[in-house]
């Protein structure tokens, strides 16, 4: 009989042993996660004293965002760069704690802290972009090969200040009409009649701010760019509407454009306000 219980007693360590090892290895990815996030924690307020106590608090009691990459020059050994990060109110810049581990991240270490600004995307750039777009896709399926519409679809235009020849606003539907740089009876019997209205509403004070003229081109081959011109309240973009689009060279695309406000690499964040726009705006106040 003894030996039985010491049979079973030997039996039941194995067991307990198994158990335990079995829990251990079935620990979650949350689970290595908020470890790793209270290492970032503890790293982060070590070495950001500026942080106010609201903003301390807000690091210890708030989930943070976590952005990942590959590591160690591909993505094949498994390696991720792991940025724990929080976006801390009253903080002009992203607070990040950078790190490397696998992805469950249960061997992150907090490595240096990064502390970045990020410029949120550009509505209004946004907006104009996307009506270029659905333009080009509704108006010039049958004019451009395949290739050159996916040009406009899926990569990022100039944008510049532009002096083109406005066409009348009824051109805008109908694609024959769009893609002249030229002056013709309707186009000096649009600009008369709104030079009128301009004076007209001089006399009676209510003077309106002249739109800028901004164009939105993507160059599709070499000697020629699909442009899209059309008038906002601002160099911003605010409130723009597109007036004419049409293929041109890089001739005629070159020669109207007056001022670069925006390059492919960086067109969707907002454009800066112009000083006599900020002091406008300011004695308005």
């Amino acid at each position: 009989m003894s030996n039985f219980i010491k049979i079973w007693q030997a039996g039941s360590a194995v067991c307990l042993f198994a158990a335990v090892v079995l829990l251990c290895g079935c620990r979650s990815d949350r689970y290595y996660q908020a470890c790793a996030a209270d290492k970032a924690r503890e790293y982060l307020l070590e070495n950001a004293p500026e942080l106010t106590p609201a903003q301390i608090a807000f690091v210890k009691y708030n989930d943070p965002i976590l952005l990942t990459g590959d590591g160690l020059g591909t993505g094949a050994t498994g390696i991720k760069q792991i940025c724990i990060s929080w976006s801390i109110p009253g903080a002009e810049k992203l607070y990040m704690v950078f790190g490397v581990s696998r992805e469950r991240m249960d061997d992150w270490y907090p490595n240096r802290l990064i502390k970045r600004n990020y410029v949120k995307p550009s509505a209004e750039i946004n907006s104009a972009v996307a009506a270029c777009r659905k333009f080009a896709v509704t108006n010039f399926y049958d004019t451009l090969s395949k290739e050159d519409l996916n040009i406009i679809r899926l990569s990022n235009p100039e944008i510049a200040v532009t002096a083109f020849e406005l066409r009348p606003k009824e051109s805008i539907n109908n694609p024959n009409d769009l893609a002249l740089n030229k002056f013709d009876e309707e186009n000096v019997k649009e600009k008369a009649r709104a030079k009128a209205l301009a004076e007209l509403k001089k006399e009676q004070g209510e003077e309106e701010k002249e739109p800028v003229q901004i164009s939105l081109t993507w160059k599709i081959s070499l000697h020629r760019y699909a442009v899209f011109c059309g008038t906002a309240a601002a160099e911003s973009l605010k409130g723009w509407q597109l007036n004419f689009a049409g293929l041109l060279s890089d001739y005629e695309t070159n020669v109207a454009r007056k001022k670069f406000l925006k390059m492919s690499d960086d067109f969707n964040t907002p454009i800066p306000v112009p000083e006599e726009e900020k002091n406008t705006a300011q004695e308005a106040k």
